[in-house]
């Protein structure tokens, strides 16, 4: 195990970026939390994708958590109706996946300027938050 991990390092160090996708931070618990890489790499783009935050709650949750807590579930469906979830495509792929690599290409271009990485903290729920609040301030709804 401790050669694995020797060599998971290693090769962590030499990418230009590393994804971790966990509720809880299993890559610090290992000694390879971001902290720990970027002293090794300083130019590592480290990505974190989790449902609540590195600062939000250490729980485990599903595309329908984080689309109630966010309060955008309240907004799917027709006026009148109660609200329906929609298949894992709104928090899961476009909420994580897809904004979690957009910040990773805006790090990068970041670091050509800069010559140095970041952490990025890619979270569901404070994604759709804030797609709930810009569609309520241009009063309609996303879907």
């Amino acid at each position: 195990f401790s050669q694995g991990l020797q060599w998971s390092v290693y090769l962590m160090v030499m990418s230009a970026g590393s994804i971790e996708i966990d509720s809880v931070p299993v890559m610090e618990k290992l000694g390879m939390g971001p902290e720990e890489l970027l002293k090794e790499n300083p130019r590592l783009i480290y990505s974190c994708l989790t449902g609540y935050g590195l600062s939000g709650a250490k729980a485990a949750g599903h595309d329908i958590n984080y689309l109630v807590m966010s309060g955008l579930l309240s907004m799917l469906g027709r006026s009148h109706e109660k609200p329906y979830a929609p298949l894992n495509l709104v928090a899961d792929f476009a909420g994580g996946g897809l904004t979690c690599a957009f910040r990773v290409v805006l790090a990068l271009l970041e670091r050509t300027k800069l010559c140095r990485g970041q952490v990025i903290d890619a979270s569901m729920v404070r994604t759709r938050s804030t797609w709930k609040s810009q569609s309520q301030h241009n009063q309609h709804v996303l879907w």
